[in-house]
């Protein structure tokens, strides 16, 4: 069973190799299955990289993303799907194609930082009483 925290390593390396093409404005990079492979046969070298891959997407880390024929293209980290939609957004009007509408992102600035989680050593009625 493959674990949340070695699905992490494998999302954290995507991630850091996405954020190279984000800071400069680039949304529309993919990984390969054949890069995706590489790089959870070099972390996670014990695994199967099917089973990793099917955990990935199930846990929504990663997202397929397919071309205008439905073909499964290559994949992206949450993070970098985020990014490349909310770049992508439109302002639609009615009785207007899709195409014509303007963006509603005009310019963005990305920064990645590492994770980090809130240390929860305190009860909740303490703190209800405290505040």
């Amino acid at each position: 069973m493959i674990t949340t925290n070695q699905l992490s390593l494998i999302v954290d390396a995507l991630e850091e190799k996405e954020a190279k093409l984000l800071s400069w404005g680039d949304t529309g990079g993919i990984f390969s299955e054949l890069e995706l492979q590489d790089i959870c046969e070099v972390l996670l070298p014990d695994e199967d990289f099917e089973d990793v891959l099917d955990a990935l997407e199930q846990q929504a880390m990663i997202y397929s993303i397919f071309d205008s024929w439905g073909q499964n293209a290559g994949y992206r980290s949450r993070m970098a799907h985020a990014v490349h939609l909310y770049r992508s957004l439109r302002q639609w009007m009615h009785g207007q194609p899709l195409s014509n509408s303007r963006t509603l992102v005009s310019d963005f600035r990305f920064l990645r930082r590492p994770r980090s989680y809130p240390i929860r050593d305190r009860e909740i009625g303490d703190l209800v009483k405290e505040w």
